[in-house]
């Protein structure tokens, strides 16, 4: 019997020094992560942290937004969408499939129904790749981060503005703004509502709809998306400004740098924002010719050690094996 005591108390040990050895590597990896970002001395206010910051919490919630502010961010992007029973919800997909495997659109789905579904599953799969069994014993655990991580839900962009006010700037990528017929007055009323005009961008594919936000108030930043904008002519920049649009929105990888010059030379007072940069090599070489940039990256990594679980690199949550915590309590049984 004691022999049996002996080897489970070696093999628990065994994994109780590998877990830390683990421990150990990440916070070697966040220190260089730390350096790193200390080197990077890049304008906070140029930044939009992609749907908060999502390799550290369920995209588009309340502690991915949170996470955001407390690593450095001033500005972050967020998606909007509208349920059947006319609210506007902070999601980015039309359809629940890709993040709760539930083949049903938003429009179709009443706010209350939302609240049941919980964002981290999503997170702990796709963006941490963990297994099932994983995801099982971390919610077992007794770690105030994972409680946080799990109990994040689909946030009203009332939410949202209550929540953080005025310590963001906001580029809202609508999705869906009314199901039956456009809320239009309703966007705008939550935005009035916290003072936040001169805060929030509205970003849309949809030209027209854009313009009907600039009739409703034009205080409000607007924002057209269109990856083909370069192939525009002059005229139709010039449109863009006289319709009051404030900034156009692409994907970097069709940046044309010369014509962003010879555009900026001509029009003064139009921004051009890009997504989604996830290098600081790309950052760089983009660095002169665009005013705004969305990105998933930690850029500009404050508070560290409040996040030493989260880590970019490995995307992982490191946590007591089930052995281990075996391991603890045939210890204690000895003591």
């Amino acid at each position: 019997m004691k022999i049996i005591v002996i080897f489970i108390i070696a093999l628990c040990y065994h994994f109780a020094c590998s877990n830390e050895r683990d421990l150990n590597k990440i916070e070697g990896e966040i220190k260089q992560d730390k350096l790193r970002s200390q080197d990077f001395t890049k304008d906070p206010t140029k930044f939009f942290a992609h749907r908060g910051l999502l390799n550290f919490a369920p995209e588009n919630t309340l502690l991915a937004f949170e996470i955001a502010k407390e690593r450095g961010f001033k500005n972050i992007e967020l998606d909007i969408v509208t349920t059947k029973d006319n609210k506007i919800v902070v999601s980015h997909d039309f359809n629940l499939k890709r993040m709760f495997k539930i083949n049903r659109d938003v429009c179709k789905v009443n706010y209350d129904e939302l609240l049941e579904l919980k964002p981290s599953q999503y997170f702990f799969e796709a963006v941490l790749g963990l297994p099932e069994e994983k995801i099982i014993a971390i919610r077992s655990t007794d770690g105030p981060w994972i409680k946080r991580l799990d109990s994040q839900q689909i946030s009203l962009l009332d939410d949202v503005f209550k929540t953080f006010g005025k310590d963001f700037n906001y580029h809202l990528d609508i999705k869906i703004i009314g199901c039956e017929q456009e809320l239009i007055q309703e966007l705008v009323s939550v935005i009035e509502k916290y003072d936040l005009e001169n805060n929030v961008f509205i970003e849309s594919t949809r030209l027209k709809l854009l313009e009907k936000i600039i009739s409703t108030n034009p205080k409000i930043k607007t924002i057209y998306w269109n990856d083909e904008i370069f192939s525009f002519s002059d005229e139709e920049w010039q449109d863009l400004v006289e319709k009051g649009i404030d900034s156009v929105d692409l994907r970097y990888s069709n940046i044309n740098k010369k014509e962003v010059l010879r555009i900026k030379s001509q029009i003064k007072n139009i921004r051009i924002h890009t997504y989604t940069v996830n290098s600081l090599k790309v950052i760089n070489s983009l660095d002169n010719f665009v005013d705004y940039i969305i990105t998933d990256l930690d850029i500009f990594g404050n508070n560290v050690d409040k996040y030493r679980f989260f880590n970019q690199k490995s995307q992982k949550i490191k946590l007591s094996s089930p052995l281990y915590q075996k391991f603890k309590s045939i210890l204690s049984y000895f003591k």
